[in-house]
C-alpha cells in the first residue's frame, strides 16, 4: 500500500513535465532546466494544475452522492483507485496528455497546410473528385480557416517562449514581417548582415551551438576608425528579379550565423536608409553604399 501512497506525486510530476511542454508561457521556464530544476518546476505545475482539479472532484463528488463519495467516506481511502489524491492526479494526468495532444497537433497541421508532401496533394485531389465544387469550396475555407487558427497559436506560442529575450523578439518580428522587417548583424569581425530572418535559433539550444538562418539584402563591415556602416554587396537586385520570376527561383542566398559569434543586432528600416544615408560618406572619405565592382546595381534610391 506505501506504493500506491507515492503513485499521486509521481504521477503529478509526469503530469506538469507535460503541461510544461504543452502550455507556452510555462515551456520558456523548463526549456533550458535541467536536473533538479526541472523536477522542481514539474512538480510545481503539476501539483498546482491539480488544485483546481481536486476542488471540481470534490464538488462532483459532494453534489452527486455525498455519502458513496470517497472524499467523504474515510473506508473508501484504502481502495487504490477509491483514493481521492489518486483519483485527482490521475485526471491531471489526462487533462495533460491532451493538452500536449492538442500542441503537437497544431504544430503538425500547420506544417502540413504549409508543405506540399504528397499526401496533401492526393488528399485535396481526392476532395476534389470525390465531393462536389460547393462542398469542395466549404471544404477548403475550413481548412484555411484551422489553418489560420494554428498559426495564430504557433505565434502565440513563439511569443510567449522567448517573452523577455529582446534578440529572440526582434529575430522573430522580422521572421514574421513585423515593422521593417530586416535585421542588422554586427559579427565579432566587424562584418556586418542586414536581411530578413528565415530561421529562429532553437530554444534548447546553449548559446554556443544557436544558429540564426538569413536572407541578405546587404552586406558590409564597419570602418575600422570611426564604425561607420559600409555597404559592399547589394543582393536586393537578384531577389527582387527571383520575386518577379526573372532569375532562377532555385538561386539561394541564405547564410547561417552563429549566435555566440555576433556583437549585436537592431533592426534596420532600409526606407529610412535609402531616403537619408545611403548617398553620405563615412568621415574615412569612403560612401556608405560602396558598391566598387562591376556588374552590380546603381543604389537603390538614388538617381
Amino acid at each position: 500500500m506505501s506504493g500506491i501512497k507515492l503513485l499521486p506525486p509521481f504521477v503529478l510530476l509526469v503530469a506538469g513535465f507535460l503541461l510544461c511542454h504543452s502550455i507556452p508561457s510555462w515551456r520558456r521556464y523548463v526549456i533550458r532546466a535541467n536536473g533538479q530544476q526541472l523536477t522542481l518546476r514539474s512538480a510545481i505545475a503539476g501539483f498546482g494544475a491539480a488544485l483546481p482539479v481536486f476542488a471540481v472532484l470534490y464538488l462532483l463528488h459532494a453534489f452527486s452522492a455525498p455519502s458513496a463519495s470517497p472524499y467523504a467516506n474515510p473506508d473508501t481511502q484504502g481502495e487504490p483507485f477509491g483514493e481521492p489524491f489518486l483519483q485527482t492526479s490521475l485526471v491531471t494526468l489526462t487533462i495533460a496528455i491532451i493538452c500536449l495532444a492538442f500542441t503537437k497537433l497544431v504544430a503538425w497541421y500547420y506544417a502540413f497546410y504549409l508543405g506540399q508532401s504528397r499526401l496533401r496533394q492526393r488528399l485535396a485531389g481526392f476532395a476534389r473528385r470525390s465531393v462536389g465544387a460547393s462542398v469542395y469550396h466549404r471544404l477548403q475555407r475550413a481548412a484555411q480557416w484551422c489553418h489560420w487558427q494554428s498559426y495564430r497559436f504557433t505565434v502565440h506560442a513563439m511569443r510567449k517562449l522567448i517573452e523577455g529575450d529582446h534578440a529572440e523578439t526582434l529575430y522573430l518580428g522580422s521572421l514574421l514581417g513585423t515593422g521593417s522587417g530586416l535585421c542588422m548583424f554586427v559579427l565579432d569581425s566587424r562584418k556586418v548582415i542586414i536581411g530578413n530572418v528565415t530561421g529562429m535559433p532553437e530554444p534548447s539550444a546553449p548559446k554556443e551551438e544557436s544558429q540564426i538562418r538569413v536572407l541578405p539584402y546587404f552586406t558590409g563591415h564597419l570602418c575600422e576608425a570611426h564604425l561607420q556602416l559600409h555597404i559592399t554587396t547589394d543582393y536586393t537586385p537578384y531577389l527582387d528579379a527571383q520575386s518577379r520570376g526573372e532569375a532562377h527561383r532555385d538561386y539561394a542566398f541564405d547564410i547561417v550565423l552563429a549566435a555566440h559569434k555576433t556583437s549585436y543586432v537592431r533592426e534596420f528600416d532600409i526606407r529610412f536608409f535609402r531616403s537619408r544615408f545611403i548617398n553620405h560618406h563615412c568621415p574615412c572619405g569612403h560612401p556608405v553604399y560602396n558598391i566598387t565592382r562591376s556588374g552590380q546595381a546603381q543604389p537603390p534610391g538614388a538617381s
